[in-house]
């Protein structure tokens, strides 16, 4: 009942729902990052949406921004460029007409790297069932007292930083090799899977170039992780625009960044943050709803919903950049 008295007071605008993976078995290198859509919650997923919204292309709102406050409108995106995207998000898509734009980082494309969290996982994994001998020499690596491996996982999973002496070390330790990993298993689609997807009319992004937190860089560095992935991305796959889509968050990047970016020169059509529903000052820097951490979107919406209209009364429902 809420839902739909929340969708009629805000009708007027696109909403982006965003994923990382959907399959019916948990990855090895996402088992500790977050959960993971079945295909079974997906479709229930996307058949909610259609009841409610209708579909647009990013093709049509690059053509006509407008249709950003087009009348219970979405638009999927998905990060990463992981397989599955090729295996299993493609086909049912394609079979339901509805149209995406995959985030992809170029460091990653054709699995020629892993990214760092995911390596994390693969390093839990592991240590969750190893002996208790590990767990101490692993606490021990990570400069901790305890050894439950409780306090591991914590410790790996709130740092995002990428150690690679510590994940090193804990490699070592667990005797496993991610590069083997990247070459039989493939996380990743490779160019030609991605060349597909453009192909089949599906839109493409930029996402960094290797998935840093871009609250811990210094600003060229954000700068130069935003456009050399935009760049590969649209020389690669021949494209006529540009997107990018922030790792992790937009949460406290700086207008600096933003006057760089949408100054003079443009250098990026939309870029896309994870903040929900919520606008920007920055009107093409445009906000992500997250839905994985729910069993159904319904759930992600209604919330995004009444979150927007308390922050709308509070007049705190616009991202202000320092």
């Amino acid at each position: 009942m809420m839902f739909r008295i929340f969708l009629k007071l805000y009708k007027n605008r696109c909403i982006f729902p965003a994923y990382h993976c959907v399959s019916n078995e948990r990855p090895p290198h996402l088992e500790y990052l977050y959960p993971v859509r079945t295909q079974k919650e997906f479709i229930a997923d996307l058949d909610f949406l259609l009841r409610h919204y209708k579909p647009v292309s990013m093709q049509s709102i690059l053509e006509h921004p407008g249709r950003l406050h087009e009348k219970h409108a979405f638009h999927l995106t998905f990060d990463d460029g992981l397989r599955e995207m090729y295996d299993v998000v493609v086909p049912i898509l394609e079979k339901k007409g509805i149209p995406a734009t995959f985030f992809i980082n170029p460091s990653f494309l054709d699995n020629k790297e892993l990214f760092y969290r995911f390596k994390i996982s693969l390093l839990l994994q592991l240590l969750d069932g190893a002996p208790e001998k590990s767990k101490k020499e692993a606490a021990s690596i990570l400069g901790l007292r305890s050894t439950s491996f409780k306090g591991i996982r914590s410790s790996l999973l709130q740092n995002k930083k990428n150690n690679e002496e510590i994940l090193e070390k804990l490699r070592n330790l667990l005797n496993t090799d991610f590069t083997e990993f990247l070459q039989n298993y493939k996380p990743y689609m490779d160019t030609t899977q991605v060349r597909t997807l453009v192909e089949k009319g599906f839109t493409l992004g930029g996402h960094s170039m290797n998935h840093p937190y871009y609250p811990h860089l210094i600003l060229e560095e954000q700068i130069a992780q935003t456009i050399k992935s935009a760049d590969f991305i649209q020389d690669t796959f021949d494209l006529n625009y540009r997107l990018f889509a922030f790792p992790y968050t937009d949460h406290r990047i700086g207008s600096a960044f933003f006057n760089y970016i949408y100054g003079e020169n443009k250098l990026l059509d939309y870029s896309f943050g994870t903040a929900g529903i919520k606008d920007d000052c920055y009107k093409n820097n445009l906000q992500r709803i997250f839905v994985e951490d729910f069993n159904h979107i319904k759930y992600a919406l209604a919330r995004e919903y009444a979150e927007y209209a308390i922050k709308k009364v509070l007049k705190r429902n616009v991202i202000q950049r320092e």
